[in-house]
């Protein structure tokens, strides 16, 4: 995975592992407020609150939950772009890097191959001049 990185890549890269850590913690923190909800309800039920006391704790956890609703949806937006956007430039490094390569190749070891593409190209021309009328 990171065999075709280059330094240019790495910022990307760090914005992608850390958007990912930080949407990955948000969970967590949900199940706390979620909790906190319940704990509310769970003291209303034993007489512990009154019900001015429930509306305004649930408000509260309500309103944290749904802002890290939001966050969580902001940071697992920007881990999947970030990450999308590492893969490409990975795949243009490679593809980059493969072409670098066979461009270093003479062209007599382009018609020696048996296999693959290259082997297929003098055939593939000859097919198309043979196919071309014809110019006067």
């Amino acid at each position: 995975m990171f065999a075709f990185t280059k330094r240019s890549h790495v910022p990307i890269l760090l914005i992608a592992v850390l958007a990912s850590a930080a949407a990955g913690a948000v969970s967590p923190v949900t199940t706390i407020f979620l909790g906190r909800v319940f704990e509310a309800y769970s003291n209303y039920g034993i007489g512990k609150f009154t019900s001015a006391q429930l509306l305004q704790t649930t408000k509260l956890n309500v309103k944290v939950y749904a802002g890290l609703a939001a966050c969580s949806w902001f940071l697992n937006g920007v881990s999947f772009m970030a990450w999308i956007i590492f893969g490409e430039l990975q795949a243009d490094s490679s593809r980059s890097r493969l072409f670098e390569a066979l461009l270093d190749k003479s062209i007599g070891w382009h018609d020696t191959q048996t296999v693959g593409i290259a082997s297929r190209l003098p055939r593939f021309y000859a097919c198309v001049f043979i196919a071309l009328p014809e110019t006067p």
